[in-house]
């Protein structure tokens, strides 16, 4: 039972991540429609904040992970 547990806490931080990389790319996509000019800002701050939560996402779920990975 807490084996499902874990897949579960896992999933949901997974399915948050894609929500918001969903809603950060739908933004700085519709906004480069509107200002072209604003192209190479938009895409690195983008770039960086996915970057960021998918960090933090691989983060909580190495927490429930119970496998240990040696770099």
């Amino acid at each position: 039972m807490e084996q499902i547990e874990l897949v579960i806490k896992s999933l949901r931080h997974l399915m948050k991540t894609l929500i918001w990389n969903g809603v950060i790319s739908l933004i700085c996509g519709l906004t480069i429609l509107v200002y072209p000019q604003l192209l190479t800002i938009l895409v690195s701050i983008s770039l960086v904040a996915i970057g960021i939560i998918n960090f933090i996402a691989a983060a909580k779920v190495a927490k429930y992970s119970k496998i240990v990975i040696k770099i």
